[in-house]
């Protein structure tokens, strides 16, 4: 479990930190990352977007699976 690692060797011993990420959030939701991370006594903030999926992202799915 990789939170508990990082809660006894860095969350610990710092005094801030900054997690930046697109991706951080699903569904404006932290639970995952805060969970997984163990960054239940940090501040959150999710910050919007003005990135436009449905013109500036694509799916590509291989037909050779």
């Amino acid at each position: 479990y990789i939170g508990e690692y990082l809660k006894e060797n860095i969350w610990n011993k710092v005094k801030s930190i900054y997690l930046l990420s697109a991706t951080l959030s699903i569904a404006e939701d932290m639970s995952f990352i805060v969970d997984t991370l163990s960054l239940q006594n940090f501040s959150q903030e999710i910050l919007s977007t003005d990135f436009d999926y449905k013109n500036q992202a694509h799916l590509f799915i291989p037909s050779d699976l």
